[in-house]
């Protein structure tokens, strides 16, 4: 026994040992691919010291072939099977292939264990310098060419998985491969010669110290048992859509959440819209793009509130590309108009108040301008310090709601209440002229007139004051608002509860 048959078997050990940790304490995306390379590497190169020792004779050499062919093809699963899941190409098309994959092995060992067939994957074995070397079958060769492609499908997904991760996991990624390329150099000088033996063991034992050394950089290194970041991944994964299209708006690439905001129509595939205008595969409202560096907001039939940034990926002419940036706002425009419509509203009533006055009144008055009608009436609560005085706030606030409601109750299609004081009101009435102003002011005083509060002696009553004016061509706002002022003025004077104009 040499030095490199002990230090085989040492790494084997350890490397079960440390499969044992991993199902005692599973972490980590890799867990899986990572487990079944232990055991394939621990099984590879026991076999291999096995059969290079040949102390079992010659039953036992080939059945030490047979596991030294299952842990080989399961180190190269074990490899497809992390490829796949670091360059993203999903779990469910991993285990398809890695059930289809076990063909080949449970062929060679069917071949191996019967001994009319032996001789096509086991030709003959010698001692060659004290060791025992297996001359192999053609069978094994065309096995070692699967073997091939597969470790060359594993390269091939795992460099596209290094250039597409990002800068600051790079490192990683490449630390990998350099642990693990010393095997595949040792794996190709015994395919290259195979009858010495002198390679037989060397490429699972290297393979055994590179998946320890990886165990133990990740529980050194936690960040290592997570997937490498790829600018494809983040696109597929953020929330807001993502378009690339050619400078004349052909679609090139789309994530999913810009398929659920902007295709028109069932199909969302992106294969329904990659190739194709972008006018032809959004809805209308989304089909004329703003220019580059602004964003248009649009209502889309369903509802949604959308923001779609274009913006110039290419101005270099090296990269000639557009990139769409949709962004789905429609919670923040509904909570974004809530809040302004609770801005320019009264607490306690409901009504609007003095912000929302400044910002309608001018439309109001610039209605008279183009010959429209337009009148505002104002009411005030009759003896309401009494009310307030006699019977508390409480009562006071009971009698500001109910007239409040009863003035919104008499509002046309189009009105606005206003709360302007403590218990005073302005209805703003387009398309209203003084006549009809006067009306709904006698419904208002009418209905207030009847509203009874219990108290626990007799109800209380009150009764609302109106003035009404009229915007007349030439008017400001605030001659307006002096003209109802002084109309409500004349009504108190008249005794109350009454409308003067």
């Amino acid at each position: 026994m040499t030095v490199l048959d002990v230090v085989a078997v040492a790494a084997s050990c350890i490397a079960l040992e440390r499969l044992g940790e991993i199902i005692r304490h599973p972490r980590g995306v890799l867990r899986g691919p990572l487990a079944l390379a232990l055991v394939g590497v621990a099984t590879w190169t026991l076999a291999a010291t096995g059969v290079h020792l040949g102390v079992l004779g010659t039953a036992g050499v080939l059945v030490l072939a047979a596991l030294e062919m299952i842990g080989s093809w399961m180190v190269v699963l074990s490899g497809t099977w992390a490829a796949l899941i670091i360059s993203y190409r999903g779990h469910l098309v991993t285990h398809q292939l890695l059930l289809i994959s076990c063909v080949p092995v449970m062929a060679m060992v069917g071949l191996l264990a019967t001994p009319s067939t032996r001789s096509l994957v086991v030709v003959r074995i010698e001692q060659v310098d004290g060791s025992t070397v297996l001359q192999w079958g053609p069978t094994f060769w065309a096995f070692t060419l699967i073997a091939g492609v597969f470790v060359g499908i594993i390269c091939a997904l795992g460099v596209g998985a290094t250039v597409a991760t990002v800068p600051g996991q790079r490192a990683a990624m490449v630390l990998l491969m350099v642990m693990i390329a010393p095997a595949g150099v040792t794996w190709a000088f015994f395919v290259a010669d195979p009858v010495s033996g002198r390679w037989s063991v060397v490429p699972p034992l290297l393979l055994a110290l590179a998946m320890l050394g990886w165990t133990w950089m990740q529980r050194r290194l936690p960040g290592l048992a997570h997937l490498p970041i790829t600018a494809v991944r983040v696109m597929r994964e953020v929330q807001n859509g993502v378009v690339v299209l050619t400078p004349d708006l052909v679609v090139l690439e789309t994530n999913a959440a810009a398929r659920a905001m902007i295709a028109d129509g069932p199909h969302r595939r992106e294969e329904d819209l990659v190739g194709r205008r972008w006018e032809q595969v959004v809805e209308p409202a989304l089909a004329a793009l703003p220019g580059v560096g602004q964003t248009l907001r649009a209502t889309t039939r369903q509802g949604r509130v959308l923001e779609l940034t274009v913006e110039d990926v290419g101005g270099d002419g090296t990269l000639p590309a557009l990139v769409i940036a949709a962004a789905d706002v429609t919670e923040l425009t509904r909570l974004r108009a809530h809040l302004a419509d609770q801005a320019t509203r009264d607490p306690m009533t409901g009504c609007r108040n003095r912000r929302f006055l400044d910002q309608r009144i001018p439309a109001l008055v610039a209605r008279s301008a183009q010959h429209q009608d337009a009148s505002v009436l104002m009411l005030d609560i009759d003896r309401f310090k009494a009310v307030n005085d006699q019977y508390g706030h409480a009562m006071g606030d009971r009698v500001v709601i109910a007239v409040a409601e009863e003035a919104t109750a008499a509002l046309p299609p189009g009105g606005d209440l206003v709360r302007t004081g403590g218990d005073e009101f302005l209805l703003l009435l387009p398309d209203t002229d003084v006549s009809g102003a006067r009306a709904i002011g006698d419904l208002v005083r009418r209905r207030c007139s009847e509203l009874q509060f219990a108290t626990h002696g007799a109800p209380v009553t009150v009764t609302v004051s109106a003035g009404v004016a009229q915007c007349r061509p030439g008017m400001t706002a605030d001659d307006l608002l002096t003209a109802v002022d002084r109309a409500l003025y004349r009504a108190k004077n008249d005794g109350r509860d009454v409308t003067r104009a």
